[in-house]
């Protein structure tokens, strides 16, 4: 009997013909293959009843030939394991029930032989899948739909020009514009910091007076001019304690993300496309997911490779376990790698995949995120210091990274450190004081948005999917430029700068 295995990428199908040899034949439906109309409204306001069309004459044909190789054939749909990619098996479902044998739905949560045979042989029948999915994507795609052609032509006749409003876009910009409202109309307002520059055994450090800011400046003044030309600081307290600092979950769609922008400058659109090829080359897990779950067999070898690279020292006892709140976004896995091999392997196997530099980049990131959340705390000892300097208090705080741990692979994001180094110091001793300064400042407003922290706002408030934002966010900057030509959408265009 003939097997056709149906996905959405050609990539995708040509790298999971590879595992499946002859047995099967493998199709690409290249996306959706059905829409709504786009020139028209393509939705009963009174029934709410979509009208789906094929979208293009490359579509029919690829859907006529899916048609008649099904014909008696045993057919696996193997789109994306999300709403999308459901909604897209759904159709497909639709159109090959009544020819083929046999219709299954196979989820692939990576593309590897095993997991691939694996996820085959266990297919269910398609009629007995989740139909919910596909009234979430109706949803989603009706109301996308009556928000953007109902409101769209209001906005372009009132404020002049061609604009677009979208149900997660419109919400998205508001926030843009609110945070440059707040930014024009903050008024700047001046504090003082006092500082002692201060000297032990020809190590100099910092200590800052307990007030950190000062906003009367009067005062500021009155503690500065009595302390100026003191030259020392009887040393009245020295607290040491072992602070452990654990590793961060592994990647979500929306912190993978928030992550690549900050650390590449990646728009988020640039990180999806990245993420996409290197899960359709078997490199990474699938990249659309709100879980931070990894499977027992996963953990099993990423502790493998954290024992061979690193050593017993840095694998913890037992397994760490992520669970996220949402039970239901526990179905899938997080974003991890899929080869427990070392970085060099897993740069070859960038290579061998004719992949760049760029997709290297994204999953070196993934990589040390996925090493990094199954090892030991770094440990750092922390030691605060209260000194009186004229009878007022100023205080210094250092830290010493006594065990990496986890920071040995992955080092990125977190809070810093106050790493200054302190001298070895004692209760009651007399530390000599180089310099007292006192510094006008000014508060800032608050910063504008980047990609990677508007991504972070919407999650917050449950605004939209981090699978859509790359989407969102590209067309707020394509607004802007049509707005005004003269300004980018975006400073540092595609760079992860201030969006405006």
């Amino acid at each position: 009997m003939k097997k056709i295995l149906i996905v959405e990428s050609p990539k995708k199908a040509k790298e999971i013909s590879n595992y499946l040899g002859k047995d099967f034949i493998v199709k690409a439906t290249v996306g959706h293959f059905k829409d709504l109309p786009e020139n028209e409204m393509g939705v009963d306001l009174k029934t709410y009843e979509p009208k789906f069309i094929i979208k293009s004459q490359n579509h029919k044909k690829i859907l006529s030939e899916i048609k008649k190789l099904s014909e008696d054939a045993e057919v696996y749909i193997a789109t994306d394991p999300d709403r999308e990619g459901y909604a897209i098996g759904y159709f497909m479902w639709e159109e090959l029930n009544k020819k083929a044998k046999t219709v299954k739905r196979a989820e692939f949560h990576e593309i590897t032989k095993e997991h691939i045979q694996e996820k085959i042989k266990n297919a269910t029948d398609f009629e007995k899948t989740n139909f919910g999915l596909f009234n979430a994507f109706l949803g989603r795609r009706i109301g996308d739909r009556i928000v953007g052609y109902t409101i769209s032509p209001i906005a372009s006749r009132e404020i002049g020009g061609r604009f677009s409003v979208g149900r997660v876009q419109s919400p998205a910009v508001r926030l843009i514009v609110e945070r440059e409202i707040e930014i024009q109309n903050f008024k700047p307002t001046p504090y003082y910091v006092i500082s002692a520059l201060l000297e032990k055994n020809n190590l100099k450090f910092i200590a800052i007076y307990e007030k950190q800011k000062i906003e009367d400046k009067k005062q500021a003044q009155e503690i500065y001019e009595n302390t100026k030309d003191e030259k020392e600081a009887k040393v009245e307290k020295v607290e040491k304690k072992q602070v452990k600092q654990s590793p961060k979950p592994p990647f979500t769609t929306s912190t993978l993300q928030q992550t690549a922008n900050s650390v590449f400058r990646f728009p988020p659109e640039r990180t999806m496309s990245l993420a996409q090829d290197l899960f359709e080359s078997g490199l990474i897990t699938y990249h659309r997911t709100d879980s931070t779950r990894i499977s027992e067999k996963a953990v099993e070898g990423i502790r493998k490779l954290i024992k061979k690279e690193f050593g017993e020292e840095y694998l913890p006892k037992s397994a760490r376990i992520y669970k996220s709140k949402n039970t239901q976004a526990d179905a899938h896995e997080a974003i991890r790698i899929t080869n427990f091999v070392n970085l060099d392997q897993q740069k070859r196997l960038v290579e061998e995949k004719g992949l760049t530099d760029d997709h290297f980049k994204l999953l070196k990131l993934i990589y040390e995120r996925t090493i990094a959340c199954q090892m030991t705390d770094a440990i750092f000892e922390r030691t605060n210091i209260t000194l009186n300097i004229k009878n007022y208090k100023f205080k210094a705080s250092g830290s010493i990274l006594k065990f990496k741990g986890y920071k040995a692979v992955y080092d990125l994001e977190d809070e810093e450190e106050e790493n200054q180094k302190l001298p070895p110091i004692e209760k009651g001793e007399i530390v000599k004081v180089e310099s007292i300064n006192l510094e006008e400042k000014w508060t800032k407003p608050p910063a504008r948005y980047t990609e990677g922290s508007l991504v972070k706002k919407l999650e917050d408030l449950g605004i939209g999917r981090p699978s859509t934002y790359a989407t969102i966010i590209k067309k707020i900057q394509k607004i802007k430029k049509g707005w005004d030509s003269s300004q980018p959408g975006m400073e540092g265009e595609g760079g992860g700068c201030e969006i405006r």
